[in-house]
């Protein structure tokens, strides 16, 4: 996890400036793609979550009615079902895993869920540690959806999911498209990691800042290269929303 020192910048820096090994202690799985326009609506239309800040008709980033343009210059690409929903706070996402587990009769033990850092981290690598994209060590433009990829992105701001070659375990978009919520706290170093973070790859949700901010992971559509690197991260406050900015799930299997 984390990578070496000069890489990126200082908080995805591993202890020592090397990246560092974290044991995941239960098998699990990660949705193949993030969340779309199309899964989150679904719950919306049954009034158990709220609404994205661009359908708020109270909100003044509403995409029709607001005076804030953050939204509405994505144009379709902001309502189009196959596209990740954004929008989305860490909190909304939080409601909207609650709603799929009580839709799927799943108790919170067994349910869906997001995923730690350190699992959305192996998950992102594919099975190849050390390199800074799960393709290799450099970007190609047909790869990811990110800033300024002309050449192999048709796509100004979000893309269709699945619209770029998955990663070597199966996932789709972990790489640009939009950044991806994890449960973590956002610490601004990994020094002081819990046992039980390294050990067990649960999320470390304490010590969380004054603003409680959470973890994003994976870059965006508005990203340069170097943002859409496996180890890069950021963090943002979990009532927070952007236009750049979704989430996928996670789940614990049995064994």
């Amino acid at each position: 996890m984390g990578s070496s020192r000069g890489e990126g910048d200082g908080d995805e820096e591993g202890p020592g400036g090397r990246p560092f090994a974290v044991t995941i202690g239960a098998p699990y799985a990660l949705g193949r793609y993030v969340i779309t326009v199309r899964d989150y609506l679904a719950c919306l239309v049954e009034a158990a979550c709220p609404a994205p800040a661009w359908r708020d008709p109270a909100s003044p980033f509403n995409a029709t009615t607001g005076v804030e343009e953050h939204y509405r210059r994505l144009g379709s690409a902001l309502t189009d079902p196959n596209h990740p929903i954004v929008g989305i706070t860490w909190k909304n996402a939080q409601t909207y895993i609650g709603w799929l587990n009580h839709k799927l009769g799943l108790t919170s033990a067994h349910g869906y869920r997001l995923p730690s850092e350190a699992e959305w981290e192996r998950g992102a690598r594919g099975g190849r540690d050390n390199l800074r994209y799960f393709w290799g060590d450099r970007f190609t433009p047909n790869s990811a959806n990110g800033a300024g990829q002309y050449e192999g992105d048709q796509w100004p701001y979000t893309s269709p999911v699945g619209s770029f070659p998955a990663n070597p375990y199966g996932l789709f978009d972990i790489a640009g498209n939009v950044w991806q919520w994890v449960e973590d706290c956002y610490h601004p170093t990994y020094a002081g990691m819990p046992e039980a973070v390294i050990h067990i790859g649960r999320a470390w949700d304490s010590a969380c800042d004054a603003s409680d901010r959470r973890v994003l992971r994976g870059g965006s559509w508005i990203d340069p290269p170097r943002v859409l690197r496996v180890a890069d991260r950021g963090g943002s406050p979990p009532a927070m929303h952007y236009g750049y900015v979704g989430f996928r799930v996670a789940r614990t299997l049995t064994h």
